[in-house]
């Protein structure tokens, strides 16, 4: 967000709401056929923003990811 700003001219102190959830659908993980060592599943994010006074705004994403199964079964390390 803050290179996002930085790149637009844009003033935070305008931006009224933020609002981002992320989630990953891991009651579908598969493992390719040809890639046994790797798990593939899909994240998401819905993203709200309102700024300015504007209409609220909102996008949706999904992405499949492929990870090694070591790295699943590590754990996916935590965000502070």
């Amino acid at each position: 967000m803050p290179e996002h700003f930085l790149n637009h001219n844009c003033d935070l102190n305008k931006l009224e709401k933020l609002e981002i959830i992320i989630w990953g659908d891991f009651d579908s993980v598969n493992s390719p056929t040809e890639m046994r060592h790797d798990w593939k599943f899909t994240t998401s994010s819905l993203t709200t923003w309102k700024a300015d006074s504007r209409d609220e705004q909102t996008l949706e994403t999904s992405e499949n990811m492929l990870f090694t199964k070591n790295f699943l079964e590590r754990r996916i390390p935590e965000i502070e």
